[in-house]
């Protein structure tokens, strides 16, 4: 770790934080911070608290990938991505992995891998995204309160990188998990 890291770091650890929730009906809650340094310097910063959340790539058996298609009201625009949500209270990854799946796309999966995860915006969350692979596919039909309003779409992987070059797929979690599957193919 860099030196500046470190002493960034170490002053925050020591900081005195005034906490105020701003919002919190969950499932995620914005939290306001005054963290007041030495000197009596004071930083503001807005943050999401977080429950955790899940991104599932399925592969089908000839090996294309299952993505689903919906409108984002964050974005305002219709978004390619692979299935995810959020990890319920006392729920494991997996679990949330394998309710997602079917609740988005009435699917679920013979076999599981965990690729990993990441951080969508460390800078102003502390979402954690659990990525998983979804392997041997079979119907199997959950449904959940959005469950219509999702397209789902078969594309091969090759087309899906194209789409990710082509600016077509922008949504990070599904970039991550396509670019870390096809990478274990090679």
């Amino acid at each position: 770790m860099g030196k500046n890291a470190e002493n960034q770091a170490l002053l925050h650890k020591k900081a005195h934080v005034e906490t105020h929730i701003l919002y919190g009906k969950g499932p995620v809650d914005v939290w306001e911070e005054k963290v007041f340094l030495e000197k009596n310097s004071c930083s503001h910063w807005i943050n999401i608290r977080h429950p955790g959340a899940v991104a599932i790539l399925p592969i089908d058996h000839k090996g294309n990938v299952l993505l689903v298609e919906q409108w984002r009201r964050g974005v305002g625009e219709i978004t390619l991505e692979v299935p995810a949500g959020f990890i319920d209270p006392k729920e494991e990854p997996l679990a949330a992995a394998q309710r997602e799946l079917q609740e988005e796309t009435g699917y679920k999966a013979g076999r599981w891998m965990a690729l990993g995860g990441c951080y969508t915006s460390p800078s102003l969350s502390n979402e954690y995204i659990h990525l998983f692979l979804a392997l041997a596919l079979e119907e199997s039909i959950l449904i959940a309160e959005d469950t219509h309003q999702i397209d789902k779409e078969w594309v091969s992987l090759s087309t899906a990188l194209q789409l990710i070059e082509k600016g077509k797929i922008t949504d990070a979690k599904t970039i991550l998990l396509l670019l870390r599957y096809s990478r274990g193919k090679e």
